[in-house]
């Protein structure tokens, strides 16, 4: 089409054309969101990764305040991009274990070095 000289593009089309072009964009905006999702449920592995290694450290004086630091993060990344609720279940089940493998650690080993701290005494 020429219109004063110049050309313009012809914009007209059909009713199918429009549904084809709305289900590209419509696949390309599920393609883009499925990747933001995948990301975003790597982050939070990386997180319970995170937790697991702090749970071999557990003793270490600031695994408490590391493992709290952890869990602020991941409840940031929870409300930027929640996840479908079963991968969330599934992922922060994993974490917890993680978090919780910390603290239970430095519990049994201060119940250890009381329980020993006391027979010491008993047996004076």
């Amino acid at each position: 089409m020429k219109v004063r000289g110049h050309f313009v593009a012809d914009f007209r089309c059909d009713a199918h054309q429009v549904e084809l072009c709305g289900v590209r964009v419509a696949r390309a905006k599920s393609q883009a969101l499925s990747a933001v999702r995948d990301r975003a449920k790597a982050d939070r592995q990386a997180l319970i990764a995170e937790a697991e290694t702090l749970a071999s450290e557990a003793m270490e004086r600031g695994a408490p305040s590391q493992v709290k630091a952890i869990q602020a993060k991941w409840q940031e990344q929870a409300k930027v991009l929640p996840l479908a609720q079963g991968d969330e279940r599934a992922l922060w089940e994993q974490f917890r274990a993680g978090c919780d493998a910390v603290f239970s650690a430095r519990q049994t080993k201060r119940k250890e070095e009381h329980s020993r701290k006391h027979e010491h005494r008993r047996a004076l």
